[in-house]
Protein backbone atom coordinates (compact mmCIF):
# COMPACT_ATOMS: atom_id res chain seq x y z
CA UNK A 1 0.00 0.00 0.00
CA UNK A 2 1.33 3.39 -1.37
CA UNK A 3 1.92 6.43 0.55
CA UNK A 4 -0.33 9.72 0.55
CA UNK A 5 0.70 11.19 -2.65
CA UNK A 6 2.16 8.00 -3.93
CA UNK A 7 0.96 5.15 -6.19
CA UNK A 8 1.61 1.49 -7.00
CA UNK A 9 4.36 2.45 -8.68
CA UNK A 10 6.78 4.58 -6.13
CA UNK A 11 10.15 2.75 -6.50
CA UNK A 12 9.68 1.51 -3.05
CA UNK A 13 6.36 -0.36 -3.82
CA UNK A 14 8.14 -2.18 -6.93
CA UNK A 15 11.09 -2.77 -5.36
CA UNK A 16 9.16 -4.38 -2.20
CA UNK A 17 6.90 -6.26 -4.74
CA UNK A 18 9.63 -7.40 -6.95
CA UNK A 19 11.81 -8.83 -4.12
CA UNK A 20 8.29 -10.81 -2.73
CA UNK A 21 8.60 -12.26 -6.09
CA UNK A 22 12.30 -13.10 -6.30
CA UNK A 23 11.56 -14.92 -2.81
CA UNK A 24 8.58 -16.95 -4.35
CA UNK A 25 5.76 -14.74 -2.39
CA UNK A 26 3.12 -13.05 -4.67
CA UNK A 27 2.84 -9.30 -4.23
CA UNK A 28 -0.49 -7.18 -5.25
CA UNK A 29 -0.11 -3.51 -5.91
CA UNK A 30 -2.98 -1.21 -5.98
CA UNK A 31 -3.68 2.44 -6.39
CA UNK A 32 -6.35 4.30 -3.66
CA UNK A 33 -8.76 6.59 -4.78
CA UNK A 34 -7.97 9.62 -5.97
CA UNK A 35 -4.16 8.06 -7.23
CA UNK A 36 -2.57 6.58 -9.93
CA UNK A 37 -4.75 4.58 -12.38
CA UNK A 38 -7.95 4.60 -9.74
CA UNK A 39 -10.79 7.16 -9.91
CA UNK A 40 -11.48 9.72 -8.40
CA UNK A 41 -9.94 12.79 -7.15
CA UNK A 42 -7.16 13.40 -3.89
CA UNK A 43 -8.76 15.86 -2.91
CA UNK A 44 -11.59 13.53 -1.12
CA UNK A 45 -9.15 10.54 -0.49
CA UNK A 46 -9.36 10.14 3.29
CA UNK A 47 -7.21 7.60 5.70
CA UNK A 48 -11.01 6.07 6.78
CA UNK A 49 -12.08 5.46 2.84
CA UNK A 50 -8.66 4.26 1.82
CA UNK A 51 -8.69 1.57 5.05
CA UNK A 52 -12.17 0.42 3.00
CA UNK A 53 -10.05 0.39 -0.29
CA UNK A 54 -7.47 -1.75 1.35
CA UNK A 55 -10.40 -4.22 2.67
CA UNK A 56 -11.95 -4.50 -0.47
CA UNK A 57 -8.10 -5.27 -2.30
CA UNK A 58 -7.81 -7.58 0.57
CA UNK A 59 -10.90 -9.68 -0.17
CA UNK A 60 -10.11 -9.57 -3.56
CA UNK A 61 -6.75 -11.13 -3.33
CA UNK A 62 -8.72 -14.35 -0.96
CA UNK A 63 -11.33 -14.95 -3.36
CA UNK A 64 -10.19 -18.57 -4.80
CA UNK A 65 -6.35 -17.56 -5.86
CA UNK A 66 -5.06 -17.77 -2.54
CA UNK A 67 -5.52 -18.66 1.23
CA UNK A 68 -2.27 -16.69 3.22
CA UNK A 69 -2.45 -12.84 2.56
CA UNK A 70 0.30 -10.69 4.42
CA UNK A 71 -0.15 -7.07 4.46
CA UNK A 72 2.64 -4.51 4.14
CA UNK A 73 2.29 -0.22 3.64
CA UNK A 74 4.71 2.57 3.43
CA UNK A 75 3.74 6.11 4.87
CA UNK A 76 0.43 6.60 4.83
CA UNK A 77 -0.30 3.16 3.41
CA UNK A 78 1.89 2.09 6.80
CA UNK A 79 -1.00 3.15 8.54
CA UNK A 80 -3.89 1.83 6.62
CA UNK A 81 -2.06 -1.45 6.96
CA UNK A 82 -1.21 -1.14 10.44
CA UNK A 83 -4.95 0.03 10.60
CA UNK A 84 -6.74 -3.04 8.92
CA UNK A 85 -4.52 -5.68 10.28
CA UNK A 86 -5.45 -4.27 13.42
CA UNK A 87 -9.12 -4.71 12.64
CA UNK A 88 -8.79 -8.26 11.14
CA UNK A 89 -6.61 -9.51 13.75
CA UNK A 90 -6.36 -13.22 13.62
CA UNK A 91 -7.16 -13.24 8.93
CA UNK A 92 -3.83 -11.59 8.96
CA UNK A 93 -0.74 -14.09 9.54
CA UNK A 94 1.87 -10.68 8.87
CA UNK A 95 2.07 -7.37 8.85
CA UNK A 96 5.52 -4.96 7.51
CA UNK A 97 5.15 -1.34 7.79
CA UNK A 98 7.67 0.89 5.84
CA UNK A 99 8.11 4.56 7.59
CA UNK A 100 4.59 4.22 9.14
CA UNK A 101 3.77 7.83 9.04
CA UNK A 102 1.51 7.43 12.33
CA UNK A 103 2.62 10.80 13.05
CA UNK A 104 -0.06 12.60 10.57
CA UNK A 105 -2.64 12.48 13.90
CA UNK A 106 -0.40 14.26 15.58
CA UNK A 107 0.79 16.78 12.68
CA UNK A 108 -3.01 17.62 11.55
CA UNK A 109 -3.99 18.58 15.15
CA UNK A 110 -1.14 20.67 15.58
CA UNK A 111 -1.96 22.56 12.52
CA UNK A 112 0.39 21.00 9.91
CA UNK A 113 -0.70 19.05 6.86
CA UNK A 114 2.57 17.70 4.43
CA UNK A 115 3.87 21.63 5.60
CA UNK A 116 0.71 23.82 4.79
CA UNK A 117 -0.42 25.77 7.95
CA UNK A 118 -4.30 25.91 9.23
CA UNK A 119 -6.73 26.17 11.49
CA UNK A 120 -7.30 22.43 12.96
CA UNK A 121 -10.47 23.94 14.90
CA UNK A 122 -11.97 25.08 10.43
CA UNK A 123 -9.96 23.20 8.04
CA UNK A 124 -10.35 25.10 4.82
CA UNK A 125 -11.84 23.66 1.83
CA UNK A 126 -8.58 22.20 0.18
CA UNK A 127 -5.00 22.63 0.58
CA UNK A 128 -2.08 21.61 -2.47
CA UNK A 129 0.90 20.77 -0.60
CA UNK A 130 2.41 20.22 -4.04
CA UNK A 131 1.40 20.07 -7.69
CA UNK A 132 -1.42 18.36 -8.80
CA UNK A 133 -1.96 17.04 -5.32
CA UNK A 134 -4.96 18.70 -3.27
CA UNK A 135 -6.19 17.01 -0.06
CA UNK A 136 -10.14 18.64 0.89
CA UNK A 137 -11.25 19.44 4.55
CA UNK A 138 -12.47 15.33 4.90
CA UNK A 139 -9.21 14.73 5.53
CA UNK A 140 -7.92 17.17 7.59
CA UNK A 141 -11.28 16.74 9.94
CA UNK A 142 -10.89 13.26 10.11
CA UNK A 143 -7.05 12.51 10.31
CA UNK A 144 -7.24 14.65 13.92
CA UNK A 145 -8.99 11.54 15.37
CA UNK A 146 -8.13 8.80 14.03
CA UNK A 147 -6.32 5.49 15.86
CA UNK A 148 -3.97 5.37 14.89
CA UNK A 149 -1.82 3.64 17.06
CA UNK A 150 -4.48 2.24 19.47
CA UNK A 151 -6.51 0.08 16.33
CA UNK A 152 -2.97 -0.97 15.29
CA UNK A 153 -1.84 -2.48 18.31
CA UNK A 154 -4.46 -4.70 18.55
CA UNK A 155 -3.17 -6.62 15.98
CA UNK A 156 -0.84 -9.76 17.95
CA UNK A 157 0.60 -11.68 15.02
CA UNK A 158 4.11 -10.80 13.75
CA UNK A 159 5.00 -7.21 12.65
CA UNK A 160 7.93 -5.90 10.41
CA UNK A 161 8.93 -2.12 10.91
CA UNK A 162 11.27 -0.68 8.18
CA UNK A 163 12.30 2.96 8.95
CA UNK A 164 14.98 5.23 7.57
CA UNK A 165 17.28 6.84 9.71
CA UNK A 166 17.54 9.67 7.82
CA UNK A 167 14.12 10.28 7.39
CA UNK A 168 13.21 13.91 7.41
CA UNK A 169 9.11 13.50 6.81
CA UNK A 170 8.31 10.61 9.43
CA UNK A 171 10.54 10.80 12.39
CA UNK A 172 12.18 7.47 13.44
CA UNK A 173 10.59 7.95 16.71
CA UNK A 174 7.57 6.96 15.44
CA UNK A 175 8.06 3.94 13.74
CA UNK A 176 9.18 3.33 17.69
CA UNK A 177 6.27 4.13 19.37
CA UNK A 178 3.98 1.48 16.77
CA UNK A 179 7.48 -1.11 17.87
CA UNK A 180 6.17 -0.05 21.81
CA UNK A 181 2.56 -1.26 20.63
CA UNK A 182 3.00 -4.49 19.29
CA UNK A 183 3.55 -7.57 20.46
CA UNK A 184 5.68 -9.63 18.16
CA UNK A 185 8.00 -7.22 16.62
CA UNK A 186 11.33 -6.48 14.77
CA UNK A 187 12.51 -3.02 14.19
CA UNK A 188 15.17 -2.05 11.24
CA UNK A 189 16.60 1.52 11.58
CA UNK A 190 18.53 1.79 7.79
CA UNK A 191 21.32 4.22 8.14
CA UNK A 192 21.70 6.92 4.94
CA UNK A 193 18.26 5.75 4.07
CA UNK A 194 14.95 8.77 4.03
CA UNK A 195 11.10 8.40 3.57
CA UNK A 196 11.29 6.83 0.74
CA UNK A 197 14.33 5.02 0.99
CA UNK A 198 15.87 6.52 -2.35
CA UNK A 199 19.28 6.02 -1.08
CA UNK A 200 18.80 2.01 -1.79
CA UNK A 201 15.27 0.64 -2.06
CA UNK A 202 16.33 -2.35 -2.40
CA UNK A 203 17.69 -2.80 1.01
CA UNK A 204 13.99 -2.19 2.49
CA UNK A 205 12.42 -4.67 -0.02
CA UNK A 206 14.79 -7.52 1.22
CA UNK A 207 14.34 -6.79 4.99
CA UNK A 208 10.82 -7.24 4.09
CA UNK A 209 10.86 -10.24 1.64
CA UNK A 210 13.61 -12.02 4.60
CA UNK A 211 10.46 -11.04 6.98
CA UNK A 212 7.50 -12.62 4.72
CA UNK A 213 9.51 -15.73 4.15
CA UNK A 214 10.21 -16.36 7.78
CA UNK A 215 6.71 -15.61 8.99
CA UNK A 216 3.77 -16.40 6.49
CA UNK A 217 2.49 -19.83 6.94
CA UNK A 218 2.76 -22.14 4.14
CA UNK A 219 -0.13 -22.28 2.13
CA UNK A 220 -2.65 -25.64 2.71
Amino acid sequence: MHGISGSSQDPVVVHVAESLNRAGIGALRFDFNGHGRSEGNSADMTVPNEIEDARAVLAFAGLDVVSVVGLAGHSQGGVVTGMVAGESGADVPALALLAPAGVLRENTVAGDVLGVRIDPADPPESVTPFDGFTIGREYMVTAQTLPVYETSARYRGPVCIVQGEDDDVVPPATAERYRDGYAQVELHLLPGQGHGFEHDPDEAARVVADFFVRTLPAAP
